[in-house]
């Protein structure tokens, strides 16, 4: 783990982006290397990683426009098993990380984040398919900002961004932390 570079991170990338079949690598990104990053204090790498992971593809001949870079099982598995080790590392980073893909993938398709396709927020089963790629791009971000600090700020922005689902995320924080943000109102 000590020899990894960001070099190594790119070569992950590329054999992602791939057409070959990318379970083997995806299984062990989960299983082993976002542990070992953590571990090993390696935030960098972890945050180089966790922006490859996240990257998506534009396939205009699906009705699902936005698809994963990695295969949506296995990004759904990342994200599961690693999200409160990884959240606990590096808060600030995945949240900036997620909001700027959030943002890229709805400039790609208006849709990605409509209210039906995730029509709650919070962890609930109508929070759409549980194995979107939005969905849990949604639980990453939520898990993030849970953890930060400086949440008041942060809803401050996201209520000030364009985008719709941002708003809604802010607005879900407002309730949840609502002794701590009800001057936002």
């Amino acid at each position: 783990i000590s020899k990894l570079s960001r070099d190594h991170m790119r070569y992950i990338e590329e054999c992602l982006a791939s057409d070959f079949h990318n379970s083997l690598i995806a299984a062990e990104i989960g299983k082993t290397l976002i542990p070992k990053l953590i571990e090993n204090n390696k935030c960098e790498l972890l945050c180089e990683l966790i922006k490859t992971i996240t990257k998506f593809r534009v396939n205009d001949k699906s009705f699902l426009k936005i698809e994963p870079l990695i295969e949506e099982y296995w990004f759904k598995e990342i994200i599961s098993t690693n999200i409160d080790s990884a959240t606990d590392f590096a808060a600030q980073d995945i949240y900036s990380i997620v909001l700027s893909r959030i943002k890229e993938i709805s400039e790609k398709d208006e849709h990605a984040f409509s209210v039906s396709a995730i029509p709650t927020i919070e962890d609930h089963p109508q929070k759409g398919h549980i194995d979107e790629y939005e969905v849990y791009l949604i639980k990453l971000i939520t898990t993030s900002i849970s953890k930060l600090p400086n949440k008041k700020e942060v809803v401050e922005q996201l209520l000030n961004e364009e985008l719709i689902i941002l708003k809604r995320i802010a607005v879900y924080f407002m309730g949840i932390y609502f002794d701590e943000l009800k001057e936002l109102f």
